[in-house]
């Protein structure tokens, strides 16, 4: 223990934080707060605004190359008002920036297809039922190397908490956990 706190001294990493927030500008740092306390100053949505930007994603996701598109495709063949309600967590995650929301939301119904290797997963929610294809995330899920907090932050999202150290080494696949219709905050713990 004494060879790891002389290492932090002797890097000097205690003044790493404060060195990083004081090169920010105030308007990063305040960002860095709200993000870190989960205050968030949500603007008002325009529905023809909204109306508008879902539209304009729709359009730009039918001129993508249909290999591009394809567990899309099957996603809205199996359920489309679940992808439907997807569109708009898409747009909100790239600040309603259509091209961007619909490589996004083609990128992850693609990795889904990758991951699963089956088009069960795509027009739902996954479920824990869902990772007995992937071996490898079970033994995280069952070891406490993740947890789900009953208790949401200051704007409703779900508080996730991630233990590395409990992991064994073994190379897992955290998109495969990931659902479109939830955002979360994540908090790595590095407890020994």
């Amino acid at each position: 223990m004494e060879e790891l706190s002389a290492a932090f001294a002797e890097q000097n990493l205690h003044s790493l934080p404060s060195s990083t927030l004081l090169s920010m500008s105030a308007e990063e740092r305040m960002q860095a707060l709200q993000d870190i306390h989960g205050v968030l100053d949500i603007p008002e949505e325009d529905p023809a605004i909204v109306e508008t930007k879902v539209k304009e994603m729709v359009q730009k996701l039918a001129q993508f190359e249909p290999s591009r598109r394809e567990a899309l495709d099957e996603a809205i063949r199996q359920n489309p008002e679940y992808v439907e309600r997807c569109r708009l967590a898409f747009l909100r995650a790239e600040e309603f920036d259509t091209e961007k929301a619909a490589q996004r939301m083609a990128a992850h119904f693609a990795l889904r297809f990758e991951l699963f290797e089956t088009t069960d997963v795509l027009g739902r929610d996954m479920m824990i039922s869902d990772l007995a294809a992937r071996k490898e995330d079970l033994p995280m899920l069952e070891n406490g190397a993740i947890q789900l907090l009953k208790h949401r932050d200051r704007i409703g999202r779900p508080i996730i908490l991630f233990f590395p150290a409990r992991l064994p080494y073994v190379p897992y696949h955290f998109p495969s956990m990931v659902s479109c219709s939830t955002n979360l905050l994540y908090a790595v713990i590095s407890v020994h």
